[in-house]
């Protein structure tokens, strides 16, 4: 009786010490899981950081690549995402397809009607979009590699530019008029 109290001691001890161990590994376990969790947060914070600016860059590469070169260059130089030559390649492809809809429209709708208005507009938008596909594809590939705008992108930034100047030039007539009335006041200070 004896010895099997000895042999359950010692078996509780081993118990003991297993136990002990297996408290180690399951604290270990438990950094692991931590780790584990924050690799996983700050992943998914990566992702839906890029998903954010792909939807704000995705919408400024088409339209901005639809502006006059200067307009995009201007784009590339305040947003450091924007590259030009990118955004003219990726709006020349949905211009090719709007245009080719548009085509597409037109001749339906002058087959529906007979109106040959409808069919000349049509053969127009086409070979104005044939024509522009071509030439924005030429200056944007290699070797030239140059931003360039389209006829409907430069029609959408007329007035934002006509609003540009018409800022500028307030911008210089108030500042005529504070520079005169400094004058004025420094006149009658002496």
């Amino acid at each position: 009786m004896r010895q099997s109290l000895e042999e359950t001691l010692q078996e509780d001890g081993d118990t003991d010490i297993a136990f002990a161990e297996n408290a180690e590994r399951s604290s270990l376990w438990r950094y692991r899981l931590e780790v584990f969790g924050e690799e996983l947060y700050s992943g998914a914070r990566s992702l839906i950081g890029k998903a954010g600016q792909a939807l704000v860059t995705i919408p400024l590469y088409l339209i901005g690549g639809l502006f006059p070169a200067e307009a995009q260059r201007d784009l590339e130089r305040h947003h450091k995402r924007f590259n030009a030559v990118h955004a003219t390649r990726v709006s020349l492809l949905t211009s090719a397809a709007a245009y080719g809809y548009a085509t597409y429209a037109l001749v339906a709708q002058a087959g529906r009607t007979g109106s040959m208005a409808l069919a000349a507009a049509a053969m127009l938008v086409g070979m104005v979009g044939i024509f522009e596909t071509i030439a924005r594809a030429g200056v944007s590939t290699l070797p030239y590699s140059d931003p360039c705008g389209s006829i409907p992108g430069w029609l959408l930034y007329q007035p934002y530019r006509a609003a540009e100047g018409t800022v500028r030039s307030a911008s210089k007539w108030l500042r005529g008029i504070d520079r005169k009335a400094r004058e004025r006041y420094d006149g009658d200070m002496k």
